[in-house]
């Protein structure tokens, strides 16, 4: 009988073993801006995505200034995310003291 992983194994090798996830898609840079940029205090707008991965969408929202919460099953990718927050300064718009968690 085959070992079976699970969907968090699964997860947790693929952020292990691979260096992707820098940068947001035009999509979620276009759904941003046409529905968020004419806010006037984006900290007030809290963005949640779960599935976030290394948090290149998270990261692009977080230095537009929105204040942004992720959840994942790799505990590799949420350690990136916040990784690159710290290393950009941008753990201030992470929100709920951390705001990034993993296996919930």
């Amino acid at each position: 009988m085959a070992n079976k992983q699970s969907t968090a194994d699964i997860w947790e090798n693929i952020f292990r073993e691979n260096e992707w996830g820098k940068y947001p898609p035009v999509s979620v840079i276009k759904f941003i801006a046409k529905n968020f940029y004419k806010v006037e205090d984006r900290s007030k707008i809290k963005i949640l995505e779960i599935g976030s991965g290394p948090g290149a969408n998270l990261w692009f929202m977080a230095r537009e200034g929105f204040t942004v919460y992720g959840i994942d099953f790799s505990k590799s990718a949420c350690d990136r995310l916040v990784k690159r927050f710290e290393n950009e300064n941008l753990s201030d718009r992470i929100g709920g003291g951390g705001g990034v968690y993993w296996r919930l």
